[in-house]
């Protein structure tokens, strides 16, 4: 036997089918969460291209400060004043091209130029931790055989050159070392 149930009210049909608060609120804050997700991973994005950026501009500068080092190098073997020597006065405070060179590509936060600072090594008694770049130091630079030297200036065969750059980039102040050889025969 069947009963008869009477058939749902509009007010039952209406409370069944509609959302309540709470999940309305819910699903509210499910979707604000992904929206804070995505935004956020948009800037940390964006924050890393414009590191990948300055860490390129800055390999591009180093590239060609080694080139122009070893330009002057080359044109020091044919000096008077002896290669090594005349390569260690090229870099020097006031001297051309000198010690540091200003940046065009890359800038301080304030629009600063970067600072690029190169440093021929003639003491070849200096560690590797003091110059804080990986050279194989303490070396013998004048073929002497002998690592007691702390200026061969004059005499040097082999000299250890350490490109410095430092900038504030995205995530603060950056510094970048690049240390190679010239060899002077």
């Amino acid at each position: 036997m069947k009963l008869l149930q009477s058939p749902p009210t509009a007010q039952k049909r209406a409370r069944s089918a509609a959302f309540t608060l709470i999940e309305v609120i819910i699903v509210g804050s499910v979707l604000t969460i992904g929206l804070m997700a995505m935004a956020l991973t948009s800037v940390a994005s964006s924050s890393l291209h414009r590191t990948s950026q300055e860490v390129n501009q800055a390999e591009n500068m180093v590239r060609a400060i080694t080139n122009l080092v070893q330009s002057v190098s080359e044109t020091a073997k044919t000096s008077n004043g002896g290669w090594s020597q005349t390569l260690v006065d090229s870099f020097q405070p006031g001297a051309s091209p000198g010690q540091s060179l200003p940046s065009r590509k890359l800038k301080a936060a304030d629009g600063t130029p970067a600072t690029v600072t190169i440093l021929v090594i003639t003491d070849e008694t200096q560690t590797d931790e003091q110059l804080g770049v990986k050279m194989g130091m303490p070396r013998d630079l004048n073929g002497d055989n002998l690592v007691d030297n702390t200026d061969v200036s004059g005499t040097a065969t082999l000299l250890p050159v350490i490109i410095q750059l430092q900038w504030n980039g995205v995530s603060g102040t950056v510094r970048f070392n690049h240390g190679f050889y010239l060899l002077g025969i």
